[in-house]
């Protein structure tokens, strides 16, 4: 029996599995689009979605400056609505929590701005600040459902 073509077929398979599992593990939303981009029939998994998302979240959480993070964040928006139109559900659910969670703290912040209990620069950290607590609620949200599948 010739056990070098058994051995390769092995590794083949075995290579072939580690790829597999690699996929359902984005390193964001814009590698989940682009990988499903010309099926017709797309349907993906909660867990792909979660991990990619989360992984977008984070990159987010990263940035100290509010500029930079709303550019990040407001390309992971778009990549939400490229989603979206692909119909995938979980997309339009994505984000439902995170406005909820920065609703009232960005009116909180508008509402003291008017006051004039919060002035100039205090304005922009203030911002910065909800929308960091809305991210990071957000990436709790989704790292529970990620890890309750």
């Amino acid at each position: 029996m010739d056990y070098s073509n058994l051995m390769s077929l092995a590794h083949k398979a075995s290579k072939n599995s580690h790829l597999y599992n690699e996929s359902l593990h984005y390193h964001g939303l814009d590698e989940l689009i682009e990988a499903n981009r010309h099926r017709k029939n797309i349907d993906i998994s909660l867990e792909s979605f979660a991990t990619a998302y989360c992984s977008d979240l984070k990159n987010c959480l990263e940035h100290e400056s509010l500029e930079s993070l709303l550019e990040d964040f407001f390309r992971l928006e778009t990549h939400l609505n490229s989603l979206a139109e692909l119909e995938q559900d979980v997309a339009t659910e994505a984000l439902s929590e995170f406005y909820h969670y920065l609703s009232p703290v960005f009116l909180r912040v508008l509402k003291e701005s008017i006051d004039g209990q919060v002035k100039g620069e205090m304005i922009m950290s203030r911002c910065l600040e909800a929308l960091r607590v809305a991210l990071e609620e957000e990436l709790y949200l989704w790292q529970e459902k990620l890890a309750n599948q």
